[in-house]
């Protein structure tokens, strides 16, 4: 771990009061950080810094507009498809968290906002919230995301959501969570969000947090078939 970090607070702005749910992608000039800045109101926005080194990065502002948020707009997940980026992110609407999709035709922008492509389900698990988690690209024809879902009051557990390429249509669908979140709905918050992935030579290392407080790793087998 560095000693000082990558992104910090501005002394105004959107990212006044903080920096959090970092998403990396390297390009020929270096790298794009798309994180989310949280404003003095406690909003959150979308926003990217860009440099030739991870330690070395600037600031650039907005990367995804408010638009479709009404005070959240957060945790990108990123897939290119030759020269099409398709960005997949959380925002806030009616109580809920939802997933929106959109295209564009770089890590930046400018964005072409598409319908969701898929919804909270009723009497699941992932009945109220739903939130971006990282992408699985194994199988080009088939991308895989592990995303997060909740109810409505709150307790979050990870599943996984199977894509047509180009993110638009869902495939299947996990039924039940592959990391729950606690049988007593009435004892304490028990949170699990996934954070990053890596394939390592067909099991998948799976980073998660719980309670905001420890990071975790699941291991997943791959079947054929």
């Amino acid at each position: 771990m560095m000693d000082r970090p990558s992104i910090v607070p501005g002394e105004n702005g959107k990212d006044v009061r903080g920096c959090e749910d970092p998403t990396v992608v390297q390009t020929d000039d270096g790298y794009v950080v798309l994180y989310t800045g949280v404003d003095a109101d406690g909003t959150g926005h979308m926003l990217y810094a860009a440099g030739s080194d991870v330690m070395a990065l600037e600031k650039k502002g907005v990367v995804v507009a408010d638009t479709k948020s009404e005070n959240n707009v957060k945790e990108a997940t990123v897939l290119r498809d030759s020269d099409t980026w398709r960005l997949l992110y959380e925002y806030a609407h009616d109580g809920h968290s939802l997933i929106s999709l959109t295209y564009g035709d770089g890590v930046t922008g400018p964005w072409n906002e598409q319908p969701d492509p898929f919804c909270p389900r009723p009497s699941k698990w992932d009945s109220w919230h739903l939130s971006t988690g990282p992408l699985w690209r194994g199988d080009p024809d088939m991308p895989v995301m592990f995303y997060n879902g909740a109810d409505k009051q709150a307790d979050w557990g990870i599943g996984w959501v199977a894509f047509s390429p180009d993110l638009s249509c869902v495939v299947a669908r996990s039924e039940a969570p592959l990391i729950s979140p606690p049988n007593d709905v009435h004892g304490p918050k028990d949170m699990a969000f996934a954070a990053s992935l890596i394939d390592n030579e067909g099991t998948l290392w799976l980073y998660y947090s719980r309670n905001d407080r420890e990071l975790r790793r699941a291991t997943i087998k791959l079947k054929k078939g």
